[in-house]
């Protein structure tokens, strides 16, 4: 597998990420707005599969927004999540991101923040904030419209 970093997709990768985000939350984007303020993607490909693990960050709140992170279910338990998040933290000193709070994946998330808050349906963790930066992260991430149909 190999991992890359993206600051900007062509059409066909914007494509592909989608493709990947629905395959792998098992539901369609209600909005795919979120791809025109991508400053970060970390990306990795398998040689036989193509795209298989995605996290896609954005610029908001005053710091970077970790919107999206999928690996596919047919990797899953491969060691993409972690090679993801390895690449994330050595690219980003500080972001923060969101989950409702009944996602399987947040006590994997809780180990790898330096804080979180938990709300009425969305959990918000950060790493690297600054104690004054949570606040207002957090009003983000609570605010933000929901990324999928439900």
């Amino acid at each position: 597998m190999r991992v890359l970093l993206k600051e900007s997709l062509t059409a066909a990768e914007r494509g592909l990420l989608v493709e990947l985000l629905e395959l792998s939350f098992d539901c369609r984007m209600e909005s795919v707005s979120f791809l025109d303020e991508l400053v970060l993607v970390v990306w990795v490909e398998h040689t036989d599969l193509g795209l298989c693990g995605a996290a896609a960050v954005e610029a908001q709140a005053g710091s970077h927004y970790l919107s999206k992170f999928a690996v596919a279910p047919s990797v899953r338990g491969d060691g993409v999540a972690k090679l993801m998040w390895d690449a994330l933290c050595a690219e980003q000193d500080a972001f923060f991101w969101r989950a409702r709070v009944s996602n399987p994946f947040g006590a994997w998330y809780r180990r790898r923040s330096d804080g979180s808050v938990e709300g009425e349906g969305w959990s918000v963790f950060w790493h690297g904030l600054h104690e004054a930066e949570v606040e207002r992260a957090v009003g983000y991430a609570v605010a933000r419209p929901a990324d999928f149909v439900s």
